[in-house]
């Protein structure tokens, strides 16, 4: 049995951009050390996102967290959780 894994997840979004600052925010990334716009395209994001394939996820990685974007769901996890698992 392993262990959970640590991380925020945001479930039920409206809009990705606040799903995703808001799980940053959650793990303690401050707002205002980074523009999100530096590490994804968020109009095409949306699109994907917004294309109805539940089976699309998007991951890429703002300040040491891997951020994973799927159509019902946005987690945060800290990389060296990940390394662990």
């Amino acid at each position: 049995m392993s262990d959970r894994q640590k991380g925020t997840t945001v479930d039920e979004y409206d809009d990705p951009l606040i799903a995703i600052l808001t799980a940053l925010e959650a793990e303690g990334v401050d707002p205002d050390s980074y523009r999100l716009y530096d590490f994804v395209e968020m109009e095409a994001l949306k699109q994907l996102m917004n294309a109805g394939n539940d089976s699309v996820a998007v991951s890429f990685t703002v300040r040491g967290f891997r951020v994973v974007v799927t159509s019902n769901t946005v987690s945060a996890t800290e990389r060296e959780s990940l390394e662990q698992i």
